[in-house]
């Protein structure tokens, strides 16, 4: 059966290597899956459709095309991916996607640009080496050095759009843009993101690595999304949850004994929506007036909410808050003030609670001698860092029991939201206000652009304590409480590795970096001694041919160095025999596989002297001597 005609090949991908051919290929793949992976993401798609998508469309470019150039095909498709991190959210004000994320694309593309770099000389034949030096290549066509251009234009665009692109555009301006709108249904359970009239400490968060908010702000405080202040055993719910129309449609309008908006350090926070829903705006406290693109609500307790419309990604809003510059000798020094007795009715009343749950507070309290209210909650919270633990995993409160009480007594492990609703419920059976906020901690701060980002794992609840002159003062018990130990076994090696994934490409492409550099300096030191090698046998040769002249032998254009040394050494001169040796020199300095030593050669060079002395004083001019 007759076979059909091959598919034409391109002169580059001729005896390619085959590592060539793959390490060019999965570099491609690489920077593409890396671009499909932000493109999905964006777009509210699974990573794993756009990071396949990446591999299918470079495995099908390299070994599909054929007829093109694959440096062609391999520049193209970075370009391509290149064009997709910039259109879909790389760099903008925060690297969406993560620092990390784009140097693997970065790193990628190098490896790309670099191993590419030498696949056009193959596509032409090699230029004749010059004139009476053996092998030497012209200027341009020195892979190595168009190489080292590739990776020195490379590091100058990584240096660019790295650093100095996101940190322009992160101070470019801050002003409140609409977004997408929301792309994602709400979102269920505990989530700070979806406005809720209750929150139940029965439910256990569901915390991710998802980024959620990016925010541009000078100081990592508190982003307070909501507060609750009536507490039954189970849940917390919003006493006062009726929404009421900005002052102005931006000024909030808090009530008297918000005494935050009175203090001195004023804060301005730009925030980012991230996430696929939100109907909660987050601020530091306490926020007196917010820019939206999106109809903004709040409550008497200053929450601030999105009732007409839900945000979606890329919706970005202003606020301006101010608080007090606190301080333990001020929040000891207001103690003798009173209480109004508004607050203390809605957050000081004795709480729903067990006995033992108020003899404990009492006894914390007692064996502490605290006397202020800042140093009996002081004395809660180091008892709570002593007796407690933190963990996600731990378990829910049986049905039909107080959760602050099993907690504090049974359980003894449990999340921000138990161990800041035990501080604020032991707190109130002392007569202190206190109340829950929920919220994010601004904990992540990206270190090319400075923004902070915040992602789904930050979520967290934590005490509001009343102070008075002072107002709400934030008291985070959690931060004290030791993590419960977890299971060795939970931590793989495979998560080692995923956790520590772009460290391990970065230093792997340092190292290939490395060793590059040095074989290249190698080959240089090798190449410079071959020159100077060859130099030699160069003139060497000449000079032997010049006293064969002088001796009326003529070198036919077959002899080699020793076979015409042997004709000259027939036809009688002095020094023949020498002449003979210095030409066994030049012929292996040319062709053996292994080259004569220093001494063979400083021999040769004498014996040649030797034999051109007579033609010097015959005023016959000698060649360049060996250097």
């Amino acid at each position: 059966m007759a076979r059909g005609p091959e598919r034409a090949r391109h002169p580059d991908r001729d005896d390619l290597e085959p590592w060539l051919f793959w390490s060019v290929t999965v570099s491609m793949a690489a920077a593409m899956s890396v671009a499909g992976t932000v493109t999905s993401t964006t777009n509210g798609q699974p990573a794993a459709v756009g990071f396949a998508a990446g591999v299918v469309v470079a495995g099908l470019a390299a070994w599909g095309l054929p007829s093109l150039s694959l440096r062609l095909v391999a520049r193209v498709a970075l370009v391509a991916s290149g064009i997709a991190m910039a259109r879909f959210g790389v760099v903008g004000p925060v690297l969406q996607n993560g620092t990390q994320t784009l140097l693997l694309w970065v790193v990628a593309a190098i490896a790309v640009l670099v191993l590419t770099s030498g696949l056009d000389h193959r596509a032409v034949p090699a230029a004749p080496p010059a004139s009476g030096v053996v092998g030497r290549r012209t200027r341009s066509g020195r892979p190595g050095r168009t190489a080292a251009h590739v990776v020195v234009v490379a590091a100058v665009v990584l240096v660019v759009v790295t650093l100095l692109a996101p940190y322009a555009v992160s101070r470019a301006g801050g002003s409140a843009a609409a977004g997408n709108g929301p792309t994602a249904p709400p979102v269920a359970g505990s989530s700070p993101l979806r406005s809720a009239d209750s929150l139940d400490m029965t439910t256990r968060p569901e915390l991710t690595d998802d980024v959620v908010l990016t925010v541009q702000a000078d100081q990592d405080l508190f982003l307070r999304g909501d507060v609750y202040d009536l507490w039954d055993g189970r849940s917390w719910h919003r006493s006062r949850g009726e929404l009421y129309a900005l002052s102005g449609g931006r000024d909030v309008t808090l009530p008297p004994f918000d005494l935050g908006a009175l203090g001195a350090d004023v804060v301005r926070q730009t925030v980012r929506v991230e996430a696929g829903y939100s109907d909660v705006f987050f601020a530091a406290p306490t926020a007196l007036r917010i820019d939206a693109e999106v109809p903004v609500a709040q409550t008497l307790e200053g929450v601030l909410l999105a009732p007409r419309r839900a945000m979606g990604r890329g919706e970005t809003y202003q606020v301006t808050s101010r608080r007090h510059v606190l301080s333990e000798e001020l929040l000891r020094s207001v103690d003798d003030e009173p209480v109004p007795s508004s607050v203390r009715a809605a957050y000081a009343e004795d709480p729903v609670t067990t006995e033992r749950v108020a003899d404990l507070a009492d006894r914390i309290i007692a064996e502490a001698g605290a006397t202020t209210t800042y140093d009996r909650v002081r004395a809660l919270e180091e008892w709570m860092d002593d007796h407690v633990e933190y963990s996600i995993d731990a378990p829910t409160a049986p049905e039909g029991v107080d959760v602050v009480d099993d907690f504090l007594f049974r359980a003894k492990v449990g999340w921000c939201e138990q161990i800041a609703s035990s501080l604020v419920v032991m707190a109130r059976t002392q007569g202190i206000p206190a109340r829950l906020a929920t919220g994010y901690v601004m904990s992540e701060r990206d270190p090319v652009s400075g923004t902070y980002v915040v992602r789904a794992k930050h979520a967290h609840a934590w005490a509001e304590v009343w102070f008075p002159e002072v107002g709400w003062v934030p008291f985070d018990p959690t931060a004290g409480v030791p993590l419960a130990p977890s299971d060795p076994q939970d931590d793989t090696i495979a998560d080692w590795v995923l956790g520590h994934l772009v460290l391990l490409a970065v230093g792997a492409a340092a190292v290939v970096v490395a060793v590059a550099a040095g074989r290249r300096l190698v080959r240089l030191r090798v190449d410079r001694r071959r020159r100077r090698s060859r130099s030699w046998t160069v003139a060497a040769d000449d000079r032997l041919t010049a006293i064969g002249t002088a001796a009326g032998v003529v070198r036919l254009p077959g002899d080699t160095a020793t076979a015409y040394a042997r004709r000259v050494d027939r036809a009688g001169p002095d020094g023949g025999r020498d002449l003979v040796a210095v030409a066994s020199v030049i012929d292996r300095e040319r062709y053996a596989a292994v080259a004569p030593t220093a001494d063979a050669r400083a021999s040769a060079e004498s014996s040649l002297k030797a034999a051109e002395r007579p033609l010097s004083d015959n005023g016959v001019g000698q060649k360049d001597h060996f250097p």
